[in-house]
């Protein structure tokens, strides 16, 4: 994404440029040479992305359709459930809960957010249920589905 960022600020540069060249030429004989060669100078810039660079569209291969037909890339879901088990088990961790394994299932809605589908918390001791219930639900807003290990 940098590099078709770099070339789009690249474009307008130029463009400007060029434009600022054209106004700044002299009336006369040297007026008609010179505004082609800013034409050709311009051109070139265009052309030589495209001809030096092939852009990589492989980043693209990694993309997943959820049910309402909208498409992300597969590792965005990762990412944001990867964090959200980490910060649940400090949070667990910070309140003397132990756990064995937490569980996190998201999906995008038809408005394209990104929400948390389920959350799912293996305890290892079912005294702390209620208090790992209400402390991943005041952090997240989804009530966990809880299952002791013993």
């Amino acid at each position: 994404m940098d590099g078709i960022k770099q070339i789009i600020i690249t474009y307008c540069f130029c463009a400007a440029a060029c434009g600022v060249m054209y106004f700044l030429v002299p009336k006369g004989n040297m007026e008609k040479p010179f505004r082609v060669f800013v034409s050709v100078f311009f051109l070139a810039v265009l052309l030589t992305p495209i001809l030096k660079f092939s852009i990589d569209f492989s980043a693209f291969d990694n993309i997943i359709e959820n049910e309402t037909g909208v498409t992300v890339p597969a590792d965005i879901l990762s990412v944001y459930s990867d964090k959200i088990k980490t910060d649940a088990g400090t949070l667990l961790r910070e309140n003397n809960i132990l756990y064995k394994n937490i569980d996190v299932a998201m999906d995008i809605d038809g408005d394209n957010y990104i929400y948390i589908k389920r959350i799912s918390l293996e305890l290892e001791n079912e005294a702390d249920r209620n208090a790992a219930e209400k402390l991943i639900e005041n952090e997240t807003g989804v009530i966990p589905e809880v299952v002791s290990g013993q």
